[in-house]
């Protein structure tokens, strides 16, 4: 049997709706930018994926984003990081 997803799970218990779809593709984009999932050790108790990501933004762009992405010493650094932060 497949793991329930929070997208799955929330169409089961709740009415579908455009907001929910939005509030889930947003969530997919920061674990695909931050490298990490909702699930993961660091996010305990308050400390959800959203909220570590909105706390971090704009300031610790770098703190949030995967390693893969950006790094300091990537060349055009500075431009990347704008890219990012768009």
């Amino acid at each position: 049997m497949a793991p329930v997803t929070l997208s799955t799970k929330y169409g089961r218990e709740r009415k579908v709706s455009t907001s929910g779809d939005v509030y889930s593709y947003g969530i997919m984009l920061m674990e695909t930018f931050a490298g990490k999932k909702p699930t993961d050790e660091i996010f305990f108790g308050e400390m959800k994926l959203k909220h570590w990501v909105t706390e971090a933004l704009p300031g610790s762009i770098t703190e949030v984003l995967d390693t893969n992405l950006l790094r300091r010493e990537d060349e055009n650094f500075a431009g990347k990081e704008q890219c990012h932060l768009s």
